[in-house]
């Protein structure tokens, strides 16, 4: 990973793609298939014809995570659920957030 960092030479696209595999694979072992994938499809879904979307895909991954995490606290449920819950209502509110305004 420092290597990945400090040496430009190194950025090509296999090496993302590398990076990419182990950390997918590690964070499935980690937090599960189910909040590794909403976490990475719901909020790029959320802002997908927009001028600016890493903001709002940002926002959108922590409003989820926040509340998901909150939720499961407040109800003492497992977060895994509430987390994916959360992402999909999340970027429901977005899309027709972003539909209606924009």
């Amino acid at each position: 990973l420092a290597v990945w960092f400090f040496k430009k030479e190194y950025r090509n696209n296999i090496g993302f793609y590398l990076l990419f595999a182990l950390a997918v694979t590690s964070s499935v072992q980690m937090v599960g298939i189910y909040v590794v994938f909403a976490s990475l499809i719901l909020p790029a879904l959320a802002v997908i014809n927009i001028s600016n979307p890493y903001k709002i895909g940002w926002l959108c991954g922590f409003i989820s995570v926040m509340a998901g995490v909150f939720f499961a606290v407040f109800f003492d449920t497992p977060a895994g659920p509430l987390i994916v819950i959360s992402y999909v209502l999340t970027t429901i509110i977005f899309v027709i957030t972003i539909k209606t305004v924009g």
